[in-house]
């Protein structure tokens, strides 16, 4: 794939990882204080295996960079800290050879520990760390979730890669 193609992938993707982070918003007040379901991380785990770790870097990076835009220093360094862990997560664990859904659950529950650790270095508690209970059940079940997502429309995925490789070979 050619560097222009590349950039457009990875663009396409951050934009998919913002879009999927905005929806995140919508379901946030039915669920437990805290918790997101982490649609964003599908598009992480889409440039993992599609496209490179260093875009799955970037994407996150970018992830961060609009909420630091939209919601402040706070919520940035939340999002870096947990988005760090859970590509450094996702990375390892496919390099591993691990299922996407341990890949995914693994993802989630490391962004959910980033985000507790930088909560208690912000509040300058540990109580905040009694809340990583929930965190994990919540990591596991919406790491569950965005696997059987990211397995549902993966072909298509798939597709839209190779288009953009076949249009090299012309």
């Amino acid at each position: 794939m050619g560097k222009a193609k590349k950039v457009a992938l990875d663009g396409l993707l951050a934009a998919a990882a913002i879009a999927l982070s905005m929806l995140d918003n919508v379901f946030a007040p039915v669920l437990p204080l805290g918790v997101k379901i982490g649609l964003a991380n599908i598009a992480v785990m889409f440039a993992l295996l599609l496209a490179s770790p260093s875009s799955a870097f970037s994407i996150t990076v970018l992830k961060s960079v609009f909420v630091l835009l939209t919601r402040g220093t706070t919520a940035f360094i939340m999002s870096f800290c947990g988005g760090i862990l859970a590509f450094l997560a996702m990375f390892f664990l496919f390099k591993k050879k691990a299922s996407l859904s341990m890949a995914s659950i693994g993802g989630a529950v490391f962004h959910n520990t980033g985000q507790l650790l930088a909560a208690a270095a912000i509040t300058q508690s540990i109580g905040t760390l009694f809340y990583f209970p929930v965190l994990l059940i919540a990591g596991i079940l919406c790491g569950f979730f965005t696997a059987v997502v990211v397995k549902t429309i993966f072909p298509a995925m798939q597709k839209i890669k190779s288009s953009f490789s076949k249009e090299d070979k012309r």
